[in-house]
């Protein structure tokens, strides 16, 4: 669990982003499971562009300044779509599309997740408007 005096700094810090400079809108370009085709989680795959990227070394830096860690992964973007309890799940196929789909950002927002009793737990921490 985060401690308030970390939720406070954090809230500071991401208050401090000029969220203006980002585009409001990003491609989804596949539906897959994620990170591979054997886990569990199906998501829409976002194309990653210069923006997002810059997004997520701002975050990564708040969230390392405030004593959490970094998780050194190569980023990813992709909106989670659910989950399947089964580890044995049906394997599926999905189509490529030919076309990105187009969304619209609106928020950032931050989550707590805690692993509780066999499921994750999250809570809302904060939202900042685009």
């Amino acid at each position: 669990n985060m401690e308030p005096e970390q939720i406070n700094q954090m809230n500071e810090d991401l208050a401090k982003i000029n969220l203006t400079d980002f585009p409001k809108s990003i491609n989804l370009t596949a539906v897959s499971f994620f990170p591979n085709e054997t886990s569990q989680v199906l998501s829409a795959i976002v194309r990653p562009d210069t923006h997002l990227q810059t997004l997520h070394e701002q975050v990564e830096k708040i969230v390392v300044n405030i004593g959490l860690g970094s998780e050194l992964k190569k980023y990813r973007p992709h909106i989670t779509l659910g989950r399947f309890k089964e580890k044995d799940r049906f394997q599926y196929e999905f189509e490529i599309l030919e076309e990105p789909i187009k969304g619209k950002v609106k928020q950032l927002v931050v989550f707590e997740s805690e692993f509780n009793k066999g499921k994750t737990d999250y809570t809302l921490l904060q939202s900042f408007d685009f």
